[in-house]
């Protein structure tokens, strides 16, 4: 799963749109999702930083892929 920043201002809107209506989903509820597990509040603020740095330099950021390499290296540390 890729995430990045809305292209243009039009899709910024529509986007704030879904999230005031009830359409859009919080970055811990993405990673449960993608994890299978309620994410710890440490992790969520890391994948937002993750995100804000992707959006600031214009790329895309793989949340799958980074929560895979997050895991392993979880499992290392125990």
């Amino acid at each position: 799963m890729s995430v990045r920043a809305p292209k243009d201002e039009d899709e910024a809107r529509r986007a704030r749109l879904k999230v005031a209506l009830g359409q859009g989903r919080t970055v811990a509820d993405v990673i449960q999702e993608i994890t299978g597990t309620a994410p710890e509040e440490d992790l969520v603020e890391t994948v937002k930083a993750r995100l804000r740095a992707a959006s600031e330099d214009g790329e895309p950021f793989d949340l799958a892929t980074f929560l895979e390499a997050h895991a392993t290296w979880q499992e290392a540390w125990q």
